[in-house]
């Protein structure tokens, strides 16, 4: 469950960062980066930036000085800001990566999700990450201790996981074998007699 619950909170870390984000640029970074990619296409001379809008380039600066008597004199002017020329792109490479990580973590926890309802699906998980090479049935037996609690059945799941994972599809065969319980292999080994005994009566047919 802890394991769940970080997961959840890297979705939740996601989502704050653009709601934060958003309200620094003054809510208008929902839509930066849609705006843009929609106006990408249009005519340059035309079109409306919505980067000029977030983060203008050009803007009225208003400066107060001594002048010659001692007094303070207003003066306006025209202020070039290059530093927003960097600012626009910062921001609109983060937009599109704050998206991707929020679709990402937001499938992976859908994922998360049907393993824990699901036992069969944990049971396809591990029996794709084992590239075939062990039963659905073993793999289902190792995952259903009646002695565990439907919590600890998950976290056998996991455990089981990640040993699958990062051991060898070849040795990990036998692993699965050794964990079954004994009354699945003793199942297993009747069955395998019965097909054994069975098999010269059906040559003599």
């Amino acid at each position: 469950m802890k394991f769940v619950t970080c997961e959840v909170l890297n979705f939740a870390n996601v989502i704050g960062q653009i709601y934060l984000t958003d309200m620094f640029l003054g809510y208008s970074f929902t839509k930066y980066g849609r705006d843009v990619f929609s106006l990408s296409q249009e005519d340059l001379n035309n079109r409306s930036d919505p980067m000029d809008q977030v983060f203008p380039k050009v803007t009225k600066c208003f400066f107060q000085k001594y002048g010659p008597s001692g007094t303070i004199q207003k003066h306006d002017a025209l202020c070039v800001l290059p530093l927003n020329i960097i600012n626009e792109k910062i921001y609109i490479f983060l937009y599109f990566w704050f998206v991707f990580l929020a679709a990402i973590s937001a499938v992976w926890l859908i994922y998360r999700l049907l393993t824990i309802i699901s036992h069969d699906v944990r049971v396809s998980v591990i029996f794709a990450r084992s590239e075939r090479m062990v039963r659905k049935e073993t793999i289902s037996a190792c995952l259903s201790n009646p002695d565990h609690t439907g919590l600890e059945r998950l976290g056998d799941y996991l455990l089981l996981y990640l040993i699958t994972k990062n051991v060898n599809p070849l040795i990990i065969k036998d692993v699965f074998e050794r964990i079954a319980p004994e009354k699945y292999g003793a199942n297993d080994e009747e069955l395998s007699a019965l097909k054994k005994s069975s098999a010269p009566d059906m040559a003599d047919m």
